[in-house]
């Protein structure tokens, strides 16, 4: 035991470091606590794997601390005996039946801690009993990169505390004499902390490092986030992701979504446009909601006329619109201009003027329009004077000095509304400072303002961060603006012979957009979202395909695509050539990361079968001359100098008696060989095959095996 310790004593340090840094993570997704508590556990562990070799000995050890954990964070208002264990079977097999059932999405703190517990009780005996550090290294980065995919969390310093004590452990485990190992272990220590050091101030004071590899990987993540890859992981994880779709609270926005691609109702029309549900005029700082609503109800009309009587301008020719509902959606999406809707007999629905929504009362599956598309020119609205709309539309909730600033200095060269308007949107469309990502999105800072935060800090954002921050731009500057929030264009899914195509709208199409007032037309649509086209605009008469997403869930809402269609078969098919085209985009940004990571593999793997290597060369040189004696015994040396540096001029045979001094696994079966080297190059006398075969092949086996 004392020799073990005086050997070893590095293994349950630094397993315990590796094991703290890979548990805190984990203690922070589940919001679970106790740190002190859960450090001393995994002290206990690390030393119990290294004082006892027994499964007799460390199984009950293990146990009791593991019901003791599990005690200490869920006691269920129960005595530890007797009545504990059966409440916490209970509560164990009610959540796993819930699991079952679908009725639980993501992993309950109780089985995440049982499944912790024995992942690190695992560790530890792969790390103390049987040096795999490597393999323990890989399955931890394996179960953080898990955590970073569902959480959103960041690990850097957690990783990197793993690996520099990873690489400390293989390093003291390569040294034999423990004088050496003291001393390894403290210039090792000063050297990796030194690189730990220097790598957390790159992150600190040099940004862009980090922005480069994560802007150079983001469209790998939206890629995978179109596919449904975060959305089939997110059903597992903890919800710290909302799902796309249209959602009714919109006071907390921010954070990452998922696209969701169930199809919700499709439209058979003659060309793209937006589909509005409703509007919302004032902004909170954090999101956007309605003060006020009343609802008009009305009982069995034949028709129902909707238009903007702000809109003085023309509309274009009657076109039919046929909309098939396929999941129960309660709110009618709207289109802009003027539109006849035809209901069946016996329909009643509501209208909430203040947010220009029309909400069914009983479910509609299948709707008919005649539908007035508005036809004004860009040249109209530039020679719209500036309209005057309600105080609430040019409202915000504290002054925004740095947004006003930026607002100003992008549109003091303009002289129209309609000029100013486009500049702000460009400027959020085509900055390159800007990035569009769902799934890099990060949630609001507490006390930060939603727009200020995405400007000048953050500046990675979907539809919601773009088209809050334009209107609240326009807004510092005295234009009125609103927030709406629908769906885009959807995408096509079959066309007919009159020209008239279907598109289907689904989850993943839901989007938001600011509207301006102009007088004389109302209110105007804009597309500050970059990737997005805005389909009621004549100088976008292609719809871009998509596609975008926010939330579904009480804390995050509304709106977004990235998939707005496009106008004819033509730019259908292009669309499809597009999307390869971006697949090709994607593995050109990630092809170096990607040769670098099977480099990296490739070197781990050369470094970790290294002692094989010789062992090949070794059999393959006996093979090929299997009666050369003498230059056996030469690659056997050479090998054996690796583990034991030989002194200059030192005869072979006291080398060899200090070799198996130093490694009594040789027994004496160097020096027999050195002897017989010596015998056959000195002696002039032939060795028998029969005396070295079997002495030569236990030698070198023996050897590859030091570490």
């Amino acid at each position: 035991m004392k020799e073990r310790l005086k050997q070893n004593w590095y293994s349950p340090l630094l397993s315990f470091i590796i094991l703290a840094a890979a548990s805190f993570p984990f203690l922070d997704v589940y919001q679970l606590g106790h740190r002190s508590f859960f450090l001393t556990i995994l002290a206990a562990i690390c030393l119990i794997t290294f004082l006892f070799r027994q499964f007799v000995i460390t199984v009950p050890l293990y146990l009791c601390c593991y019901f003791i954990s599990l005690y200490i964070y869920f006691p269920l208002g129960q005595s530890l005996i007797p009545d504990w264990p059966t409440a916490f079977y209970q509560e164990m097999l009610v959540s796993h039946q819930q699991i079952l059932a679908g009725e639980l999405n993501y992993m309950p703190k109780t089985i995440a801690l049982v499944i912790i517990l024995f992942f690190l009780i695992a560790l530890a005996v792969l790390l103390i009993h049987y040096e795999r550090i490597w393999l323990s290294w890989l399955l931890i980065i394996g179960y953080h990169l898990l955590l970073t995919v569902v959480n959103q969390i960041q690990l850097g310093i957690p990783l990197l505390i793993i690996t520099c004590a990873s690489i400390l452990f293989h390093q003291l485990k390569q040294q034999t004499v423990a004088f050496s190992r003291n001393k390894l272990f403290l210039y090792s220590s000063i050297l990796l902390l030194f690189i730990s050091g220097s790598a957390y101030s790159m992150y600190k004071f040099f940004p862009q490092a980090q922005s480069f590899l994560f802007y150079q990987t983001a469209a790998v993540r939206n890629y995978a986030n179109s596919k449904g890859l975060y959305e089939q992981i997110n059903r597992y994880g903890t919800s710290s992701a909302s799902r796309s779709g249209f959602g009714e609270d919109d006071r907390q926005l921010g954070g990452p979504l998922t696209d969701d691609p169930t199809i919700l109702f499709t439209a058979i029309q003659s060309k793209p446009h937006y589909w509005r549900v409703e509007t919302k005029n004032y902004y909170t700082g954090t999101g956007w909601q309605t003060f006020t609503e009343s609802i008009d109800t009305e009982t069995d009309p034949s028709a129902l006329l909707v238009t903007d009587p702000e809109y003085q301008g023309m509309f274009a020719s009657e076109t039919p619109i046929t909309m098939n509902i396929d999941s129960g959606i309660s709110y009618l999406p709207q289109p802009y201009g003027s539109f006849q809707l035809f209901l069946s007999s016996g329909q009643t629905i509501e209208r909430i003027p203040e947010k220009n929504r029309i909400n069914f009362t009983s479910p509609a599956t299948e709707l008919s329009f005649v539908w007035q598309e508005p036809a004004y020119q860009e040249s109209d609205l530039q020679q719209a004077n500036e309209g005057v709309a309600d105080l609430q539309n040019t409202m915000l909730p504290t002054a925004l000095p740095r947004v006003y600033e930026l607002a100003l200095s992008l549109t003091q060269n303009e002289e129209s509304i309609y000029d100013k308007v486009k500049a702000i949107e460009q400027y959020l469309k085509t900055e390159e400072t800007f990035q569009y990502s769902k799934t890099d999105t990060p949630f609001l800072p507490e006390g930060r303002d939603y727009v200020d935060y995405f400007l000048f800090d953050s500046k990675v954002g979907y539809c919601d961060n773009f088209s809050s921050a334009m209107i609240v731009m326009l807004r510092s500057l005295g234009i009125p603006s609103r927030w709406a929030k629908g769906f885009a264009s959807g995408e096509i899914t079959r066309e007919y012979q009159d020209g008239r195509k279907e598109f289907s709208i689904r989850n993943s199409h839901a989007h938001s957009w600011p509207e301006v007032y102009f007088k004389g037309y109302g209110w105007i649509p804009f597309e500050p979202t970059p990737s997005f086209s805005n389909p009621e605009s004549e100088e976008n008469t292609a719809a871009s395909e998509s596609s975008e997403s926010p939330s579904s869930t009480s804390n995050s809402s509304s709106t977004e695509t990235e998939n707005t269609t496009s106008n004819s078969t033509q730019q259908a098919a292009e669309a499809e050539k597009d999307s390869a085209i971006s697949f090709d985009e994607i593995w050109r940004s990630i092809r170096p990361y990607a040769f670098g990571l099977l480099g990296l593999f490739l070197v781990i793997g050369i470094f970790l079968l290294r002692k094989n290597f010789f062992l090949l060369r070794f059999k393959l040189y006996r093979k090929m001359r299997p009666a050369d004696f003498i230059g056996a015994y030469q690659h056997l040396l050479k090998q054996a100098e690796k583990k034991l540096v030989r002194k200059a001029e030192e005869p072979l045979a006291p080398y060899g008696q200090r070799l198996e001094l130093t490694y009594p696994s040789l027994g004496h079966s160097f020096s027999e060989l050195t002897a017989l080297y010596e015998q056959t190059l000195y002696g002039n006398s032939v060795v028998n095959a029969g005396q070295y075969d079997e002495l030569l092949k236990k030698t070198a086996q023996i050897l590859a095996s030091l570490t």
